[in-house]
Protein backbone atom coordinates (compact mmCIF):
# COMPACT_ATOMS: atom_id res chain seq x y z
CA UNK A 1 0.00 0.00 0.00
CA UNK A 2 1.35 3.42 -0.97
CA UNK A 3 0.16 6.63 0.65
CA UNK A 4 0.38 10.21 -0.62
CA UNK A 5 0.85 8.91 -4.14
CA UNK A 6 -0.94 10.36 -7.16
CA UNK A 7 -1.68 8.43 -10.35
CA UNK A 8 -0.82 10.54 -13.38
CA UNK A 9 -1.67 8.05 -16.11
CA UNK A 10 -2.30 4.39 -16.91
CA UNK A 11 -1.59 2.94 -20.36
CA UNK A 12 -2.69 -0.48 -21.61
CA UNK A 13 -0.12 -2.78 -23.27
CA UNK A 14 -1.98 -5.48 -25.20
CA UNK A 15 0.94 -7.85 -25.78
CA UNK A 16 1.75 -7.98 -22.06
CA UNK A 17 -1.81 -7.74 -20.77
CA UNK A 18 -0.72 -5.01 -18.38
CA UNK A 19 -1.26 -1.37 -17.53
CA UNK A 20 1.82 0.78 -17.17
CA UNK A 21 1.03 3.23 -14.37
CA UNK A 22 2.78 6.57 -13.94
CA UNK A 23 2.94 7.74 -10.31
CA UNK A 24 3.99 10.86 -8.45
CA UNK A 25 5.15 10.87 -4.84
CA UNK A 26 6.74 13.93 -3.21
CA UNK A 27 7.42 15.37 -6.65
CA UNK A 28 9.21 12.24 -7.86
CA UNK A 29 7.81 10.49 -10.95
CA UNK A 30 7.99 6.70 -11.18
CA UNK A 31 6.31 3.89 -13.09
CA UNK A 32 4.76 0.61 -12.01
CA UNK A 33 2.55 -1.96 -13.69
CA UNK A 34 -0.51 -4.09 -12.99
CA UNK A 35 -2.52 -6.82 -14.69
CA UNK A 36 -5.79 -5.41 -13.35
CA UNK A 37 -6.59 -1.77 -12.60
CA UNK A 38 -9.42 -1.08 -10.12
CA UNK A 39 -10.29 2.60 -9.74
CA UNK A 40 -11.89 3.33 -6.38
CA UNK A 41 -11.03 7.02 -6.23
CA UNK A 42 -14.67 8.17 -6.39
CA UNK A 43 -16.18 11.20 -8.07
CA UNK A 44 -16.58 13.80 -5.32
CA UNK A 45 -12.93 14.52 -4.57
CA UNK A 46 -12.13 17.43 -6.92
CA UNK A 47 -13.91 20.43 -5.41
CA UNK A 48 -14.40 23.42 -7.70
CA UNK A 49 -14.98 27.14 -7.50
CA UNK A 50 -17.74 28.64 -9.66
CA UNK A 51 -16.77 29.35 -13.27
CA UNK A 52 -17.24 33.11 -12.96
CA UNK A 53 -14.90 35.85 -14.14
CA UNK A 54 -12.86 37.84 -11.64
CA UNK A 55 -13.10 35.33 -8.83
CA UNK A 56 -9.55 36.04 -7.70
CA UNK A 57 -10.09 39.80 -7.82
CA UNK A 58 -12.03 39.58 -4.57
CA UNK A 59 -9.97 41.10 -1.76
CA UNK A 60 -11.88 39.55 1.12
CA UNK A 61 -11.86 35.96 2.37
CA UNK A 62 -12.71 33.40 -0.32
CA UNK A 63 -13.27 29.79 0.75
CA UNK A 64 -14.93 26.56 -0.35
CA UNK A 65 -17.15 24.29 1.72
CA UNK A 66 -14.98 21.27 0.85
CA UNK A 67 -11.75 23.11 1.75
CA UNK A 68 -12.88 25.04 4.78
CA UNK A 69 -10.49 27.13 6.85
CA UNK A 70 -11.42 26.58 10.50
CA UNK A 71 -9.78 29.90 11.43
CA UNK A 72 -12.45 31.92 9.61
CA UNK A 73 -14.41 34.16 11.99
CA UNK A 74 -17.69 35.45 10.56
CA UNK A 75 -18.87 37.24 13.70
CA UNK A 76 -20.24 40.63 12.65
CA UNK A 77 -19.16 40.09 9.03
CA UNK A 78 -20.98 40.42 5.71
CA UNK A 79 -21.12 36.88 4.34
CA UNK A 80 -22.15 35.30 1.03
CA UNK A 81 -22.91 31.65 0.31
CA UNK A 82 -22.95 30.50 -3.31
CA UNK A 83 -25.02 27.39 -3.99
CA UNK A 84 -28.25 25.67 -3.00
CA UNK A 85 -27.16 22.05 -2.69
CA UNK A 86 -26.29 19.80 0.24
CA UNK A 87 -23.29 21.85 1.37
CA UNK A 88 -25.14 25.16 1.16
CA UNK A 89 -28.06 24.01 3.30
CA UNK A 90 -25.59 22.94 5.99
CA UNK A 91 -23.45 26.08 5.83
CA UNK A 92 -26.20 28.67 5.71
CA UNK A 93 -27.76 28.16 9.18
CA UNK A 94 -24.34 28.20 10.83
CA UNK A 95 -23.05 31.28 8.99
CA UNK A 96 -26.27 33.12 9.80
CA UNK A 97 -25.43 32.85 13.49
CA UNK A 98 -23.48 35.96 14.44
CA UNK A 99 -22.95 37.36 10.96
CA UNK A 100 -23.97 40.95 10.24
CA UNK A 101 -25.65 39.93 6.99
CA UNK A 102 -25.87 36.81 4.86
CA UNK A 103 -26.70 36.56 1.15
CA UNK A 104 -27.40 33.13 -0.32
CA UNK A 105 -26.89 33.01 -4.09
CA UNK A 106 -29.06 30.16 -5.35
CA UNK A 107 -29.79 30.01 -9.07
CA UNK A 108 -31.27 26.51 -9.24
CA UNK A 109 -34.56 25.75 -7.45
CA UNK A 110 -34.39 22.89 -5.00
CA UNK A 111 -36.46 20.91 -2.52
CA UNK A 112 -35.32 21.20 1.10
CA UNK A 113 -36.86 18.46 3.19
CA UNK A 114 -36.81 17.98 6.96
CA UNK A 115 -34.94 15.06 8.49
CA UNK A 116 -37.78 12.57 8.16
CA UNK A 117 -35.67 9.41 8.39
CA UNK A 118 -34.23 9.88 11.86
CA UNK A 119 -33.07 6.80 13.74
CA UNK A 120 -34.87 5.39 16.76
CA UNK A 121 -32.86 5.23 19.98
CA UNK A 122 -31.89 1.83 21.34
CA UNK A 123 -31.18 3.27 24.79
CA UNK A 124 -32.94 6.09 26.70
CA UNK A 125 -29.73 8.14 26.71
CA UNK A 126 -29.96 8.36 22.91
CA UNK A 127 -32.96 10.67 23.20
CA UNK A 128 -30.82 13.74 23.88
CA UNK A 129 -30.75 16.26 21.03
CA UNK A 130 -27.93 16.21 18.50
CA UNK A 131 -26.31 19.30 17.03
CA UNK A 132 -27.76 18.76 13.55
CA UNK A 133 -31.21 17.72 14.70
CA UNK A 134 -30.46 14.07 14.03
CA UNK A 135 -30.19 11.11 16.35
CA UNK A 136 -27.22 11.31 18.69
CA UNK A 137 -25.64 7.93 19.39
CA UNK A 138 -24.86 7.85 23.06
CA UNK A 139 -21.96 5.86 24.47
CA UNK A 140 -24.45 3.43 26.03
CA UNK A 141 -25.92 2.70 22.60
CA UNK A 142 -22.52 2.21 20.99
CA UNK A 143 -21.61 -0.19 23.79
CA UNK A 144 -24.77 -2.19 23.07
CA UNK A 145 -23.81 -2.41 19.40
CA UNK A 146 -20.26 -3.51 20.23
CA UNK A 147 -21.40 -6.20 22.65
CA UNK A 148 -24.40 -7.51 20.71
CA UNK A 149 -23.63 -7.97 16.98
CA UNK A 150 -27.08 -9.46 16.35
CA UNK A 151 -28.76 -6.36 17.79
CA UNK A 152 -26.49 -4.14 15.71
CA UNK A 153 -27.28 -6.09 12.52
CA UNK A 154 -31.03 -5.93 13.21
CA UNK A 155 -30.76 -2.18 13.80
CA UNK A 156 -28.79 -1.63 10.58
CA UNK A 157 -31.28 -3.69 8.58
CA UNK A 158 -34.14 -1.58 9.92
CA UNK A 159 -32.44 1.63 8.84
CA UNK A 160 -31.56 0.18 5.44
CA UNK A 161 -35.11 -1.06 4.87
CA UNK A 162 -36.39 2.45 5.55
CA UNK A 163 -34.29 3.71 2.64
CA UNK A 164 -34.86 0.81 0.26
CA UNK A 165 -38.63 0.83 0.59
CA UNK A 166 -38.71 4.48 -0.45
CA UNK A 167 -37.72 3.60 -4.02
CA UNK A 168 -41.27 4.20 -5.39
CA UNK A 169 -40.72 7.87 -4.46
CA UNK A 170 -38.38 8.03 -7.45
CA UNK A 171 -40.82 6.36 -9.86
CA UNK A 172 -42.79 9.01 -11.70
CA UNK A 173 -46.54 8.99 -11.16
CA UNK A 174 -46.69 6.22 -8.58
CA UNK A 175 -48.98 6.75 -5.57
CA UNK A 176 -45.89 6.97 -3.34
CA UNK A 177 -44.27 9.55 -5.62
CA UNK A 178 -47.41 11.71 -5.70
CA UNK A 179 -47.99 11.37 -1.95
CA UNK A 180 -44.40 12.31 -1.13
CA UNK A 181 -44.50 15.32 -3.44
CA UNK A 182 -47.75 16.59 -1.93
CA UNK A 183 -46.37 16.03 1.57
CA UNK A 184 -43.23 18.03 0.71
CA UNK A 185 -45.31 20.85 -0.78
CA UNK A 186 -47.41 21.06 2.38
CA UNK A 187 -44.35 20.95 4.64
CA UNK A 188 -42.58 23.67 2.65
CA UNK A 189 -45.66 25.92 2.65
CA UNK A 190 -45.98 25.45 6.39
CA UNK A 191 -42.30 26.13 7.06
CA UNK A 192 -42.24 29.29 4.94
CA UNK A 193 -45.49 30.57 6.45
CA UNK A 194 -48.04 33.03 5.11
CA UNK A 195 -46.97 35.12 2.16
CA UNK A 196 -43.40 34.60 0.92
CA UNK A 197 -44.82 33.54 -2.44
CA UNK A 198 -41.54 34.15 -4.27
CA UNK A 199 -39.69 31.89 -1.85
CA UNK A 200 -42.38 29.23 -2.15
CA UNK A 201 -42.09 29.29 -5.94
CA UNK A 202 -38.35 28.69 -5.58
CA UNK A 203 -38.47 25.99 -2.91
CA UNK A 204 -41.47 24.18 -4.42
CA UNK A 205 -40.09 23.39 -7.90
CA UNK A 206 -42.22 22.01 -10.74
CA UNK A 207 -40.39 18.70 -10.65
CA UNK A 208 -40.46 15.86 -8.15
CA UNK A 209 -38.38 15.81 -4.95
CA UNK A 210 -35.29 13.75 -5.74
CA UNK A 211 -34.87 14.85 -9.36
CA UNK A 212 -31.95 16.79 -7.96
CA UNK A 213 -30.17 15.37 -4.96
CA UNK A 214 -32.47 15.68 -1.97
CA UNK A 215 -31.13 18.18 0.58
CA UNK A 216 -32.42 17.55 4.11
CA UNK A 217 -32.29 20.31 6.69
CA UNK A 218 -34.44 21.25 9.67
CA UNK A 219 -33.21 24.86 9.73
CA UNK A 220 -32.25 26.09 6.23
CA UNK A 221 -35.69 27.41 5.20
CA UNK A 222 -36.17 28.97 8.62
CA UNK A 223 -32.79 30.71 8.26
CA UNK A 224 -33.75 32.17 4.88
CA UNK A 225 -36.67 33.93 6.63
CA UNK A 226 -34.41 35.72 9.12
CA UNK A 227 -34.29 39.52 8.62
CA UNK A 228 -30.54 39.71 8.00
CA UNK A 229 -30.59 36.88 5.42
CA UNK A 230 -31.27 37.43 1.71
CA UNK A 231 -31.91 34.84 -1.02
CA UNK A 232 -30.46 36.06 -4.33
CA UNK A 233 -31.82 34.21 -7.36
CA UNK A 234 -30.27 36.40 -10.05
CA UNK A 235 -27.29 34.87 -11.84
CA UNK A 236 -23.79 35.98 -10.84
CA UNK A 237 -22.02 37.84 -13.67
CA UNK A 238 -18.66 38.50 -11.99
CA UNK A 239 -16.69 38.85 -8.80
CA UNK A 240 -15.35 42.27 -7.89
CA UNK A 241 -12.72 43.46 -5.45
CA UNK A 242 -15.44 44.12 -2.89
CA UNK A 243 -17.91 41.34 -3.59
CA UNK A 244 -20.27 39.97 -6.24
CA UNK A 245 -22.06 41.57 -9.19
CA UNK A 246 -25.20 39.91 -10.58
CA UNK A 247 -26.64 40.02 -14.10
CA UNK A 248 -29.00 42.86 -13.20
CA UNK A 249 -25.96 45.05 -12.45
CA UNK A 250 -26.29 44.99 -8.67
CA UNK A 251 -23.02 44.78 -6.73
CA UNK A 252 -23.15 43.44 -3.19
CA UNK A 253 -20.18 43.88 -0.88
CA UNK A 254 -18.91 41.09 1.37
CA UNK A 255 -16.15 40.31 3.82
CA UNK A 256 -16.41 36.54 3.29
CA UNK A 257 -17.57 34.52 0.28
CA UNK A 258 -18.16 30.81 0.91
CA UNK A 259 -18.52 28.74 -2.26
CA UNK A 260 -20.74 25.70 -1.75
CA UNK A 261 -20.43 24.90 -5.44
CA UNK A 262 -19.72 21.21 -5.18
CA UNK A 263 -17.29 19.09 -7.11
CA UNK A 264 -16.08 18.50 -10.63
CA UNK A 265 -18.24 15.44 -11.26
CA UNK A 266 -16.27 13.85 -14.05
CA UNK A 267 -17.49 10.40 -15.01
CA UNK A 268 -13.95 9.61 -16.11
CA UNK A 269 -10.82 9.04 -13.99
CA UNK A 270 -8.89 12.05 -12.76
CA UNK A 271 -5.83 10.52 -14.41
CA UNK A 272 -5.27 9.89 -18.12
CA UNK A 273 -6.40 6.35 -18.97
CA UNK A 274 -5.33 4.90 -22.32
CA UNK A 275 -6.84 1.63 -23.49
CA UNK A 276 -6.88 -0.50 -26.64
CA UNK A 277 -5.38 1.08 -29.79
CA UNK A 278 -4.48 4.25 -27.92
CA UNK A 279 -8.08 5.09 -26.95
CA UNK A 280 -8.09 7.74 -24.20
CA UNK A 281 -11.14 7.45 -21.95
CA UNK A 282 -11.40 11.21 -21.42
CA UNK A 283 -11.87 11.59 -25.19
CA UNK A 284 -13.88 8.41 -25.77
CA UNK A 285 -16.36 9.28 -23.01
CA UNK A 286 -16.43 13.04 -23.62
CA UNK A 287 -19.98 13.10 -24.99
CA UNK A 288 -21.38 10.19 -22.99
CA UNK A 289 -19.98 7.47 -20.73
CA UNK A 290 -19.69 4.18 -22.61
CA UNK A 291 -20.21 2.27 -19.36
CA UNK A 292 -21.28 -1.33 -18.70
CA UNK A 293 -23.11 -2.10 -15.44
CA UNK A 294 -21.51 0.96 -13.82
CA UNK A 295 -18.19 -0.90 -13.57
CA UNK A 296 -16.28 -1.22 -16.86
CA UNK A 297 -16.40 -0.33 -20.54
CA UNK A 298 -15.28 -1.45 -24.02
CA UNK A 299 -11.70 -0.63 -25.09
CA UNK A 300 -10.46 -0.71 -21.49
CA UNK A 301 -9.70 -4.34 -20.63
CA UNK A 302 -8.96 -5.42 -17.07
CA UNK A 303 -10.23 -2.03 -15.84
CA UNK A 304 -12.95 -1.70 -13.22
CA UNK A 305 -14.38 1.39 -11.56
CA UNK A 306 -16.15 1.41 -8.21
CA UNK A 307 -19.19 3.72 -8.07
CA UNK A 308 -19.04 4.46 -11.77
CA UNK A 309 -21.70 6.25 -13.82
CA UNK A 310 -25.12 4.62 -14.03
CA UNK A 311 -24.66 3.05 -10.62
CA UNK A 312 -26.42 3.52 -7.29
CA UNK A 313 -26.19 7.28 -6.97
CA UNK A 314 -29.43 8.21 -5.30
CA UNK A 315 -31.16 5.34 -3.53
CA UNK A 316 -30.37 3.44 -0.37
CA UNK A 317 -26.86 3.21 1.06
CA UNK A 318 -23.83 3.50 -1.20
CA UNK A 319 -21.57 1.06 0.63
CA UNK A 320 -23.42 -2.17 -0.30
CA UNK A 321 -23.20 -1.33 -3.99
CA UNK A 322 -19.50 -0.51 -3.63
CA UNK A 323 -18.90 -3.84 -1.91
CA UNK A 324 -20.76 -5.81 -4.60
CA UNK A 325 -18.91 -3.95 -7.36
CA UNK A 326 -15.64 -4.89 -5.69
CA UNK A 327 -16.78 -8.51 -5.39
CA UNK A 328 -17.69 -8.45 -9.10
CA UNK A 329 -14.21 -7.20 -10.01
CA UNK A 330 -12.54 -9.85 -7.84
CA UNK A 331 -14.62 -12.60 -9.47
CA UNK A 332 -13.26 -11.41 -12.80
CA UNK A 333 -9.73 -11.41 -11.37
CA UNK A 334 -10.22 -14.96 -10.07
CA UNK A 335 -11.31 -16.16 -13.50
CA UNK A 336 -8.29 -14.48 -15.09
CA UNK A 337 -5.94 -16.09 -12.59
CA UNK A 338 -7.41 -19.57 -12.88
CA UNK A 339 -7.77 -19.64 -16.67
CA UNK A 340 -4.57 -17.85 -17.73
CA UNK A 341 -6.46 -14.93 -19.27
CA UNK A 342 -4.49 -11.97 -20.57
CA UNK A 343 -7.36 -9.57 -21.21
CA UNK A 344 -11.01 -9.39 -20.20
CA UNK A 345 -12.77 -6.69 -22.22
CA UNK A 346 -16.52 -6.13 -22.25
CA UNK A 347 -18.05 -6.11 -25.73
CA UNK A 348 -19.72 -3.09 -27.29
CA UNK A 349 -23.03 -4.79 -28.21
CA UNK A 350 -24.19 -5.67 -24.66
CA UNK A 351 -22.93 -2.28 -23.47
CA UNK A 352 -24.97 -0.44 -26.09
CA UNK A 353 -28.09 -2.49 -25.46
CA UNK A 354 -27.85 -2.00 -21.69
CA UNK A 355 -27.55 1.77 -22.03
CA UNK A 356 -30.45 1.86 -24.47
CA UNK A 357 -32.55 -0.03 -21.93
CA UNK A 358 -31.54 2.32 -19.10
CA UNK A 359 -32.36 5.37 -21.25
CA UNK A 360 -35.78 3.94 -22.09
CA UNK A 361 -36.51 3.08 -18.46
CA UNK A 362 -35.74 6.60 -17.28
CA UNK A 363 -37.77 8.18 -20.08
CA UNK A 364 -40.80 6.13 -19.08
CA UNK A 365 -40.52 5.78 -15.33
CA UNK A 366 -38.02 7.82 -13.34
CA UNK A 367 -38.22 11.28 -11.81
CA UNK A 368 -34.53 11.82 -12.65
CA UNK A 369 -35.56 12.37 -16.28
CA UNK A 370 -37.77 15.31 -15.30
CA UNK A 371 -36.75 18.84 -16.26
CA UNK A 372 -34.36 19.64 -13.42
CA UNK A 373 -30.70 20.57 -13.65
CA UNK A 374 -28.68 17.91 -11.87
CA UNK A 375 -25.21 16.41 -11.70
CA UNK A 376 -26.96 13.08 -12.27
CA UNK A 377 -27.24 14.41 -15.83
CA UNK A 378 -23.82 16.09 -16.11
CA UNK A 379 -25.27 19.33 -14.75
CA UNK A 380 -27.88 19.57 -17.50
CA UNK A 381 -31.67 19.54 -17.39
CA UNK A 382 -32.42 17.21 -20.29
CA UNK A 383 -29.28 15.09 -20.69
CA UNK A 384 -28.70 11.37 -20.20
CA UNK A 385 -29.43 10.17 -16.67
CA UNK A 386 -26.38 8.51 -15.09
CA UNK A 387 -28.35 6.65 -12.40
CA UNK A 388 -29.19 2.93 -12.36
CA UNK A 389 -32.55 1.84 -13.80
CA UNK A 390 -33.93 0.44 -10.56
CA UNK A 391 -33.57 0.14 -6.83
CA UNK A 392 -30.32 -0.52 -5.02
CA UNK A 393 -31.13 -4.25 -4.45
CA UNK A 394 -32.00 -4.42 -8.17
CA UNK A 395 -28.48 -3.20 -9.02
CA UNK A 396 -26.89 -5.62 -6.54
CA UNK A 397 -28.72 -8.55 -8.12
CA UNK A 398 -27.60 -7.42 -11.58
CA UNK A 399 -23.98 -7.36 -10.39
CA UNK A 400 -24.12 -10.59 -8.39
CA UNK A 401 -22.36 -12.71 -11.03
CA UNK A 402 -20.34 -11.56 -14.06
CA UNK A 403 -21.87 -12.44 -17.42
CA UNK A 404 -18.69 -13.58 -19.10
CA UNK A 405 -20.54 -14.15 -22.37
CA UNK A 406 -20.59 -10.33 -22.59
CA UNK A 407 -16.78 -10.22 -22.59
CA UNK A 408 -14.10 -10.67 -25.21
CA UNK A 409 -11.66 -13.05 -23.53
CA UNK A 410 -8.05 -13.10 -24.75
CA UNK A 411 -5.76 -15.81 -23.37
CA UNK A 412 -2.04 -15.74 -22.70
CA UNK A 413 -1.56 -18.99 -24.62
CA UNK A 414 -2.59 -19.94 -28.15
CA UNK A 415 -4.52 -22.83 -26.58
CA UNK A 416 -7.25 -21.54 -24.26
CA UNK A 417 -7.10 -24.80 -22.29
CA UNK A 418 -3.46 -24.45 -21.26
CA UNK A 419 -4.58 -23.50 -17.74
CA UNK A 420 -5.38 -27.20 -17.13
CA UNK A 421 -1.68 -27.52 -16.30
CA UNK A 422 -0.21 -30.82 -15.10
CA UNK A 423 -3.53 -32.57 -14.45
CA UNK A 424 -3.73 -32.27 -10.66
CA UNK A 425 -5.26 -29.77 -8.25
CA UNK A 426 -3.97 -27.58 -5.44
CA UNK A 427 -5.56 -29.89 -2.88
CA UNK A 428 -3.62 -32.86 -4.21
CA UNK A 429 -0.41 -30.83 -4.21
CA UNK A 430 -0.99 -29.79 -0.60
CA UNK A 431 -1.60 -33.41 0.35
CA UNK A 432 1.72 -34.44 -1.22
CA UNK A 433 3.42 -31.78 0.90
CA UNK A 434 1.99 -33.49 3.97
CA UNK A 435 -0.60 -30.82 4.76
CA UNK A 436 -3.88 -32.18 6.25
CA UNK A 437 -6.37 -31.25 3.51
CA UNK A 438 -9.67 -32.73 2.40
CA UNK A 439 -9.04 -34.02 -1.13
CA UNK A 440 -12.71 -35.00 -1.55
CA UNK A 441 -14.67 -31.82 -0.65
CA UNK A 442 -17.42 -32.79 -3.09
CA UNK A 443 -18.53 -35.51 -0.65
CA UNK A 444 -20.69 -33.79 1.99
CA UNK A 445 -23.68 -34.28 4.25
CA UNK A 446 -25.60 -31.31 2.87
CA UNK A 447 -26.04 -29.86 -0.60
CA UNK A 448 -23.83 -26.78 -0.46
CA UNK A 449 -21.27 -25.29 -2.82
CA UNK A 450 -17.85 -26.93 -2.90
CA UNK A 451 -14.50 -25.98 -4.43
CA UNK A 452 -11.46 -28.17 -4.95
CA UNK A 453 -9.21 -25.12 -4.88
CA UNK A 454 -9.94 -24.18 -1.30
CA UNK A 455 -7.33 -25.27 1.26
CA UNK A 456 -9.85 -27.33 3.22
CA UNK A 457 -8.16 -28.61 6.37
CA UNK A 458 -9.19 -32.02 7.71
CA UNK A 459 -10.47 -31.68 11.29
Amino acid sequence: MRFNTKILSATWHESRGEYEVELEHDGVISTDWCHVLINGSGVVNEWKYPDVSGIHDFKGTLTHSAHWDNNINWEGKRVAVIGSGASAVQLTPELAKGSKSLAVFARNPTWVIPNILDADPVHPSGMKAAAAGKHCYAEEEMALFRNDPELFLKYRKKLEAGLILLFPVFQRGTPTNLFFRKMMEDMTNQRLGDGNEELKAFFIPNWSPGCRRITPSDSFLETILEPHVELVQDEISSFTEKGIRTKDGTEREFDIIACATGFDIAFTPHFKLTGVDGTVIQEDWKETSNIYLSITGPKFPNYFVINGPRGNWNQGSNLPSHEVQMEYALKCVKKMQEENIRALEVKQAPTTQLNEYIDSWHAQKSIWAENCRSWYKKNTAEGRVYVWCGSMPHLLKSLKEPRFEHYDIRYRSDNMWSFLGNGSTVLEAENIKGNPVDVAPYMRLHDHAWDVELPIVVE
